[in-house]
C-alpha cells in the first residue's frame, strides 16, 4: 500500500486531513498518542531559517492503522 493510497483512504474515513501541506488528524484521533509532529529545519533562498514540520506515526499509531487494514476498512 503506498503513502499516498493510506493518507486517501484515512481522509475518507475522517481520521486526517490536510492543512496546507501537513496531514493533521481530526479531532477525535488527537492526544491518543497516534502521531507526533517532528519539525524538519532548513534554510531558505534569502538566508533566513525555516520550519516544515511532518506527521509522523507512532508505533501506537501503527498498530491503530493495521488494526483498520484487518477490519477491511483500508482497502
Amino acid at each position: 500500500m503506498s503513502a499516498m493510497f493510506l493518507n486517501k483512504k484515512l481522509n475518507e474515513l475522517k481520521i486526517q486531513y490536510k492543512q496546507g501541506n501537513l496531514w493533521v488528524l481530526y479531532s477525535a484521533y488527537q492526544n491518543k498518542g497516534l502521531t507526533k509532529l517532528i519539525p524538519h529545519y532548513f534554510t531558505k533562498g534569502n538566508g533566513e531559517p525555516g520550519n516544515n514540520p511532518a506527521m509522523k506515526w507512532t508505533e501506537k499509531g501503527r498498530e491503530f492503522i493495521l488494526g483498520l487494514y484487518q477490519s477491511g476498512k483500508l482497502c
